[in-house]
């Protein structure tokens, strides 16, 4: 009986990816206590996770950082890849597996175990494109050095933050004019340092918690979804690649992939992850 509660624990988690103690406890009919009894049996033997506080706390199905169905990176010569993002970039919200980047740079680890086929993360929290043209070409210069630029790629991760509407002024943080031209500049130093470069389009936000977020800071889905355009016309007009995910997002239940609202949890981070890692490896 304990093994087929426990089996029904692993599909229910297996099928949304994520669940409440008190959302098993109705679906399985059964006690909060024998519930937990299982969670906690289920986590002892690593076969669960869980993540956030009470009374937020969800159980998630383990994830496998190399899984058997994701694409392989093959022979291919050696690629150094770099990322320049912003706190999304950097991990924020998911504080179990570390981000959609952690996770990339564990792929390209445990495929290719080599030093020289990587992935350098040098997002920033709050950073905007206004602040990655002030860094991006010395940071890049400081880690390519004398090594061949071809053998680089870049991959920039910006926007959410351009976007973020000021309460005192009602004005975006980053007008969309000057975020296209950071953009279109970005772009240019990119090409100049690297063999190749990618664009990571926005993902949207769970409005009822980001207006506001924080004080007087606004962040609002017709807003990132302009910016998103903005960077997908640009990755065109430049003939590079473009990762889109906002009309992906947008028929999902943005309640479940978000820890505040802005930063997906560590459901977000997998979903961004794994189509992340189809369009750079496919």
């Amino acid at each position: 009986m304990k093994t087929d509660t426990s089996n029904k624990i692993l599909t229910i988690l297996d099928e949304k990816r994520q669940a409440r103690a008190h959302d098993l406890g109705k679906s399985l009919g059964i006690s909060q206590v024998a519930v937990h009894k299982q969670l906690k049996k289920l986590l002892d033997e690593g076969k669960i996770s869980k993540a956030g506080s009470p009374p937020f706390v969800v159980y998630l199905p383990k994830i496998r950082e190399v899984e058997r169905d994701q694409p392989k990176l093959g022979d291919a010569n050696n690629m150094r890849h770099i990322l320049f993002g912003d706190s999304i970039g950097f991990g924020v919200g998911d504080y179990q597996y570390g981000g959609w980047a952690t996770r990339l740079r564990l792929f390209i680890d445990q495929e290719k175990k080599s030093k020289d086929h990587n992935l350098v993360n040098l997002s920033i929290s709050g950073d905007t494109s206004r602040g990655l043209l002030n860094r991006m070409e010395k940071e890049a210069k400081l880690r390519i050095r004398d090594k061949d630029p071809d053998s680089f790629k870049l991959i920039i991760a910006i926007g959410a933050n351009d976007s973020k509407i000021n309460k005192d002024d009602l004005e975006n943080d980053i007008s969309p004019k000057e975020f296209e031209k950071n953009i279109h500049k970005l772009i240019g130093i990119a090409k100049q340092l690297s063999c190749e470069v990618i664009l990571i389009g926005l993902v949207p936000v769970h409005e009822p918690l980001t207006t506001p977020y924080k004080e007087n800071k606004h962040y609002q889905v017709g807003q990132i979804e302009k910016y998103n355009q903005i960077l997908n016309t640009s990755a065109q007009k430049n003939n590079i690649m473009f990762v889109d995910m906002f009309e992906d997002w947008m028929q999902r239940d943005l309640s479940q992939l978000f820890s505040d609202g802005l930063h997906p949890n560590t459901l977000g981070h997998e979903i961004m992850y794994k189509t992340i890692r189809r369009e750079i490896f496919h």
